[in-house]
């Protein structure tokens, strides 16, 4: 009797530990909806790219990444070093961003965060400057690369460090 108990201990504690784990923030498609509805009351609609086929999201693929990080429809030059990734980027360009790029390996993720800088570059050079000089202020010029494990994040929100305490 007491065999038959410790089995369905261990198996009780299998399961929740396993359950647990699904939920974590692993999952940088949840993570970054998640993030994004944080700001969502502040900035408007958003639209989504990522990978592959998810509820509420645009797949993207390597040439859509090159063109947000490089301003070319190209692969950026890391792009195999990235296995998953998911872009939130409002649809007037006057709002928030958030990218999650997950490495290959935790070594990736120095050259992939040269990658992400492009885009902040890009962002604090923008014409945004001269239409909307308001969103660039809250938004772009405290924008940064946030790395996380084999995760490197651009973070451009009113609050970044809030953002890294989700993440």
């Amino acid at each position: 009797m007491k065999r038959i108990f410790l089995l369905f201990l261990s198996a009780l504690i299998c399961a929740l530990a396993f359950n647990s784990c699904a939920k974590s923030p692993e999952d940088i498609y949840g993570l970054v909806v998640k993030l994004s509805d944080s700001f969502s009351e502040e900035s408007g609609a958003c639209v989504f790219y990522s990978d592959t086929e998810k509820d509420g999201f645009t797949v993207a693929d390597g040439k859509t990444l090159g063109r947000f990080y490089i301003g070319k429809w190209e692969e950026p030059p890391c792009f195999s070093r990235i296995r998953g990734y998911a872009v939130c980027i409002p649809l007037d360009d006057s709002g928030f961003e958030i990218h999650a790029l997950k490495c290959v390996n935790v070594s990736d993720t120095e050259e992939v965060s040269r990658l992400v800088r492009k885009r902040i570059d890009r962002l604090q050079n923008a014409e945004i400057k001269e239409y909307a000089p308001e969103s660039y202020e809250r938004y772009f010029v405290g924008a940064e690369v946030y790395v996380r494990g084999d995760t490197v994040f651009l973070l451009a929100t009113p609050d970044n460090r809030l953002v890294k305490k989700m993440i």
